[in-house]
């Protein structure tokens, strides 16, 4: 065994301890399975795990130690191409980037890489957001924190790269034969574009769409035209890179079932394979019954056997650092409210996962720093990092006994088996 097979293991093998999942079980499986692989997932962002400290293979073991089967990450695309050409590379950097075989701008995939090699060491499946226009493809007029791309044919050419590379025939697999390949097989099409810090609303403005292959020009469809034009451009890609590949909509926030319905009268429909939205409410009842309604509007538009993800739901144990009053405030409650509120709607999920079509349910956010008084994000996790000092909060050990029941385990230290 090489040190560095070694050191990994010994990596996974602290961080299943930390979080006390780990024993020596009477036997493998402890009931019968109860929901799909991937069903229980959370939202991770590799990038803020590095900004923090904290080892994305350590991490991942852990998540997996506590039942996470798939988890959904921002890739971003000016991270991975921020240089228009080779020719502005800086000379010190370029032995990290892969250049584009049509001289176009270079790559570095060393960040999505080591994520996609934890995912495979761990059995995770992963789901990316594809969004976050580098400067020299960013529209100009958008001053956004997440940038908008000028062209919808070179997010897409982007899309198709990523795809070429994690996707089921995926470049990266075939250069490593030694890891379990673990191809993404669905890829999400940016995130909550119904939201101005995400997307140009375009309030009030009359715009060209195409609907059953009539093209009118019409008024009041807000953010949905622009993005269905990005939507479209991206899956055509995708499929001509990998047909079997699965096309999700961007996760809609809010009044989820009315930008929905924007996004289907902007002739959206067949441009996608799977929805996602981001519901977050006080009440875990709540949840349900808002996915039921987007549901319903999948249903009028004939997409009721589309399956459908909790794409972000969550509540923050910010008590006493967040002001209530503050933007989403009323997710703000102790850590243990925090860890009963994650039970009611993990048994939630549950009971409605057949009739609504529930394919997965994902956590926001694995990871938080629990510190600052800005927002209520920085208490949303399930653990809590910090550099050198990681801990697992209550909320963590509620998740892990529920998921691990609902997947007829015991114990585990991938998520793709009970531990034997």
């Amino acid at each position: 065994m090489s040190s560095n097979v070694r050191a990994t293991l010994l990596a996974i093998i602290m961080a299943v301890s930390s979080i006390g999942l780990v024993t020596m079980p009477d036997q493998a499986s402890a009931a019968p399975r109860k929901v799909p692989q991937g069903f229980f997932g959370v939202d991770m962002d590799p990038w803020q795990l590095s900004r923090l400290g904290s080892s994305v293979d350590a991490e991942m073991a852990a998540a997996a130690a506590s039942g996470v089967e798939s988890v959904r990450i921002p890739l971003y695309w000016f991270d991975i191409q921020p240089y228009a050409t080779w020719a502005d590379l800086p000379w010190a950097l370029r032995g990290r980037y892969t250049a584009d075989p049509d001289g176009g701008a270079p790559y570095n995939w060393t960040a999505a890489d080591a994520f996609m090699t934890a995912a495979s060491r761990t059995g995770i499946r992963v789901l990316p957001i594809v969004l976050g226009a580098p400067r020299w493809a960013a529209d100009p007029r958008s001053n956004r924190a997440i940038p908008v791309p000028t062209s919808p044919a070179r997010y897409a050419a982007f899309c198709a790269a990523a795809v070429a590379r994690y996707g089921t025939r995926g470049s990266f697999w075939a250069a490593h034969p030694e890891l379990t390949a673990n191809p993404v097989t669905a890829w999400q099409i940016w995130n909550e574009p119904d939201l101005d810090r995400f997307w140009p609303q375009h309030s009030g403005e009359t715009q060209s769409v195409t609907v059953n292959g009539q093209t009118k020009r019409l008024k009041g469809l807000g953010f949905a035209p622009s993005y269905v034009a990005l939507l479209k451009a991206a899956r055509t890609s995708i499929k001509a890179t990998d047909n079997n590949a699965k096309v999700m909509l961007a996760s809609m926030t809010n009044l989820a079932w009315s930008s929905l319905k924007l996004i289907y009268a902007s002739g959206a429909r067949g441009s996608f394979d799977e929805v996602g939205a981001n519901v977050f409410s006080k009440t875990a009842p709540n949840i349900v019954s808002a996915v039921k309604t987007i549901r319903a509007t999948m249903a009028a538009n004939h997409d009721s056997s589309l399956p459908y993800s909790v794409t972000e739901y969550s509540w923050a144990s910010g008590t006493g650092s967040i002001d209530p009053t503050s933007h989403m405030g009323w997710l703000v409650s102790s850590q243990a409210d925090q860890a009963k509120k994650a039970g009611l709607a993990i048994d939630q999920f549950l009971l409605s996962r057949v009739s609504l079509k529930l394919k997965a349910t994902y956590w926001y956010t694995w990871g938080s720093s629990d510190s600052g008084a800005a927002s209520v994000w920085d208490y949303a996790g399930l653990r809590r990092l910090r550099p050198g000092a990681n801990l697992s909060k209550p909320v963590l050990a509620t998740f892990a006994k529920k998921a691990l029941a609902a997947e007829g385990c015991r114990t585990k230290t991938v998520a793709t088996a009970c531990a034997s």
